[in-house]
């Protein structure tokens, strides 16, 4: 039966797509689909969000070759925008792991795990090179200080071990410093430890950035994240074999709320389903999918 009904999806997707080259007929006969684009949208569960049903979420773009084209986010928890914009990724994101931060919901750190695999602080570090840190600059005083400095600290050749970015520059006469300093601890599956002091001196500086530093801890079964714990949120992983399955969102040791991924016999995500801290259903992210 479950043959039958896979022959049925291949057909489909045959006859959809109206051309199937044969590298295509390749892909689809080793269970994998040549995707061109993926699009969420939000279906609600309760009353007081029915004016959100139907509302696209995201909407993922993909080339030919299956390297990710653009992401286009429409909507965020807790859903109550639908400005566009373009999500802007340090480097190439792991693509089949794309439909995992098309939900609209927060991962916190483990987001950066999910897009770059767990050695994360390598492509971060790249993209520091190449294009600047992104914490880029602050505004004082009506003006605009953008000259920071990064200093790399490195574990291994490219593995770092500690980011440092400040500026000094001088605002109504007073010579000031602003930048903040970045640690990474590392166990063998990859990141265990994250955290960063902000870095400033002279007189003036606003109290909102008067700030300390700021600690978020990473934890495996294997190779799998397990659990990411950043000040009061926790957020923790259960997977079925390689497949994260569920995953659970914490505050102040408290269960907010948790989430249900389902997959087709493609192990493509069809949907994401939300449940609250009564255990009731929340919401559902439906995924659709256009093949080349």
């Amino acid at each position: 039966m479950k043959n039958a009904i896979q022959l049925i999806l291949i057909l489909s997707i045959i006859l959809v797509t109206c051309q199937t080259t044969d590298e295509q007929l390749e892909l689809i006969s080793n269970g994998r689909l040549n995707i061109k684009s993926i699009t969420t949208t939000y279906i609600s569960h309760q009353s007081d969000t029915q004016e959100k049903d139907q509302k696209t979420v995201a909407v993922a773009t993909f080339n030919p070759d299956g390297s990710l084209d653009q992401l286009i986010k429409h909507m965020s928890y807790p859903y109550n925008y639908s400005n566009p914009s373009e999500r802007i990724f340090w480097h190439s994101p792991i693509e089949e792991n794309i439909q995992h931060i098309m939900d609209g919901l927060h991962l916190g750190h483990a987001e950066k795990n999910i897009l770059y695999g767990n050695n994360w602080p390598v492509s971060y570090a790249k993209m520091i090179n190449e294009t600047g840190h992104p914490k880029f600059g602050i505004r004082m005083g009506g003006e605009v200080f953008t000259d920071f400095k990064t200093n790399f600290e490195w574990k291994s050749s490219n593995i770092p071990s500690r980011i440092e970015t400040k500026n000094t520059f001088e605002l109504f006469g007073k010579v000031m410093m602003y930048g903040y300093s970045e640690k990474f601890e590392y166990s063998k599956e990859g990141i265990s430890k994250y955290s960063y002091t902000y870095l400033m001196s002279g007189e003036d500086i606003p109290k909102e950035l008067s700030k300390g530093g700021y600690f978020v801890d990473f934890k495996y079964t294997g190779d799998l994240l397990s659990s990411v714990q950043e000040g009061n949120k926790l957020y923790q992983f259960i997977y079925e074999g390689q497949d994260l399955a569920k995953s659970e969102f914490y505050v102040n040791s408290k269960l907010m709320n948790h989430r249900i991924y389902h997959y087709n016999d493609y192990g493509l995500k069809v949907k994401t389903e939300i449940f609250n801290t009564h255990d009731q259903p929340e919401y559902t992210i439906e995924y659709h999918y256009e093949f080349y």
